[in-house]
């Protein structure tokens, strides 16, 4: 969701839920009736156009220099 950076969201969940912040880089769980507010960031978000033949996932860590590994390729607890 892009936003306004003057725009504050204020949710409030009816239950547990997981939360992903960052892409997933950060997760949480919120309890019911916690508050949560979400406010714009400072810095503009920059918006890259992938091509259609690549996952946007692939596109966008080729193009942030993620180095991240293949679906096909074993993870660090694999080895």
């Amino acid at each position: 969701m892009i936003v306004d950076s003057e725009t504050t969201i204020t949710l409030i969940p009816e239950s547990e839920i997981a939360v992903a912040i960052d892409g997933g880089r950060t997760h949480a769980t919120i309890g019911e009736g916690d508050e949560v507010t979400v406010t714009g960031a400072d810095q503009r978000a920059n918006i890259v156009r992938t091509e259609y033949d690549e996952s946007f996932f692939d596109a966008m860590s080729g193009k942030l220099g993620w180095g991240v590994r293949g679906v096909d390729e074993p993870g660090p607890r694999e080895h």
